[in-house]
């Protein structure tokens, strides 16, 4: 297993990388403390959350999943391999063929590495309804459907590889970059699983007829019905005013900022999904 310094020692090379590319565009540092006991994380630098069993367990497992997102940035801003976050990246982490000494990844001549990007042209694309192109629509195949392949249509950015540290040890890691900051709550809530827990999640969207996926949660109405409309219930606690929005088509679920948001549609606008809140739960 990958000890917890050693699991962030690699998460603090990985992302003072990503900083250091960050403050060179920026044209000024963009590197800030970790915040006090209490507080949030700030809105200008680029941050890199553990997920996976590190975040269902709260220690690390047989591999390191790191999340890096930022509040305001996607993850690309051009076609060119200088225009996104992971290309530069990956390019510094690499260690040269040959044996060389960690830290870094290791090349391809040596062990596996993964690299699957999506163009930058694709995720800016929006249909009618105002949803991104890429997040489902009711051709999608029936196996998606019936909710059984978690991580199709994930359109964040991902490397997976084996790094090296400098004891010359060797561990698994998955890198994902966010591609649009109101995606956020999805990713966490994909990455961090469990695989049982996303395939149940799935499946309560698709009885309220919506699609959830690592980038979104949009209505998903039949067809052939005329206009198609979903309802869907965004606040139903007791004591509150009752919150319903009406999604014409495709139309993405609004106002998800947090996983805690998203379950709560989930759950009809309720807290009866509350026992999952905490990461450590959702261990199912």
């Amino acid at each position: 297993a990958v000890g917890s310094a050693e699991a962030l020692e690699m998460r603090r090379h990985v992302l003072s990388v990503v900083r250091s590319h960050h403050s060179a565009r920026a044209g000024e540092r963009r590197d800030c403390p970790p915040p006090p006991a209490g507080g949030g994380p700030c809105r200008c630098c680029w941050h890199a959350d553990f997920m996976g069993g590190s975040r269902t367990r709260g220690r690390a497992g047989h591999d390191v999943d790191l999340l890096l997102w930022h509040a305001t940035e996607p993850n690309s801003w051009g076609e060119g391999e200088e225009a996104c976050v992971l290309l530069p990246l990956l390019r510094e982490l690499l260690l040269p063929a040959g044996g060389a000494t960690g830290p870094g990844l290791l090349p391809k001549e040596e062990a596996r590495l993964q690299l699957v990007r999506r163009p930058h042209a694709e995720k800016q694309r929006r249909d009618a309804d105002g949803a991104r192109a890429y997040l489902p629509r009711r051709k999608a195949a029936a196996a998606r459907d019936r909710g059984s392949d978690i991580l199709h249509g994930d359109w964040h950015d991902k490397a997976y590889g084996i790094w090296r540290n400098t004891a010359g040890r060797h561990r698994r890691i998955d890198i994902v970059v966010v591609a649009f900051p109101d995606e956020l709550p999805y990713a966490r809530l994909n990455w961090t699983g469990s695989r049982t827990l996303n395939r149940l999640l799935r499946h309560r969207a698709i009885q309220l007829g919506l699609h959830l996926t690592a980038n979104g949660l949009t209505a998903h109405p039949p067809t052939g019905r005329g206009r198609q409309e979903t309802t869907v219930v965004l606040d139903a606690r007791p004591g509150r005013e009752r919150v319903e929005v009406a999604l014409v088509g495709h139309a993405p679920v609004p106002d998800c900022t947090s996983e805690e948001e998203v379950l709560r549609v989930l759950a009809g606008g309720t807290d009866a999904f509350a026992g999952i809140y905490d990461p450590l739960m959702r261990n199912a």
